[in-house]
């Protein structure tokens, strides 16, 4: 609150009301931003838990780690899901390699 009262004093008011502004708008954006991280994980927890519950042993670190792999930027689900179908396929489990690598594919 102190640094906002200084950089009154040395701002028009009408410099100081479009700073506001700005501020105001760009904290809607962050909260509608993590709201939406937050609905997209959500979805490919249920997408990766419902691939994965059947046939895979510890289903829920695993989809936990899908989805934490998913938020960072780039990555994605597939820099998981893909190197584990390679590993099951050359361990000679194929219908988990390609259910693996079809999840992968139709990812939210």
């Amino acid at each position: 609150m102190k640094l906002r009262k200084k950089a009154f004093h040395y701002l028009k008011i009408s410099t100081y009301q479009k700073i506001s502004l700005v501020y105001q708008d760009l904290s809607m954006a962050a909260v509608g931003f993590i709201k939406g991280q937050i609905l997209l994980s959500l979805i490919t927890f249920i997408m990766a838990y419902g691939g994965l519950w059947l046939n895979v042993k510890y289903t829920i670190p695993l989809t936990l780690l899908i989805v934490v792999v998913n938020i960072l930027p780039i990555l994605g689900t597939g820099s998981v899901l893909v190197p584990w179908a390679v590993i099951v396929w050359a361990q000679g489990n194929h219908h988990l390699g390609i259910g693996l690598v079809g999840q992968s594919l139709f990812r939210v």
